[in-house]
């Protein structure tokens, strides 16, 4: 397990990992409107909620919000 902290207005560029697993990513705090985007899809993060996604795919993460997004990895 990890922790994956974004302060507001801050993002994540671009970038994919070559370690072929899935990603399940649990929401703490979302940071008052906060995103991740996998391969060319967006979706925002809700306190709470778990997403999944494949390691390898392209993705990024952007915290519109004004609070800190926290989500556990």
């Amino acid at each position: 397990f990890a922790y994956s902290r974004l302060q507001p207005g801050k993002h994540i560029p671009l970038h994919e990992h070559w370690n072929p697993h899935l990603v399940a990513i649990l929401c703490l705090q979302n940071g008052g409107g906060s995103h991740i985007i996998v391969d060319g899809q967006r979706r925002d993060f809700h306190d709470g909620e778990i997403l999944v996604f494949d390691y390898t795919l392209p993705h990024e993460s952007t915290n519109e919000g004004e609070d800190e997004r926290l989500v556990l990895l």
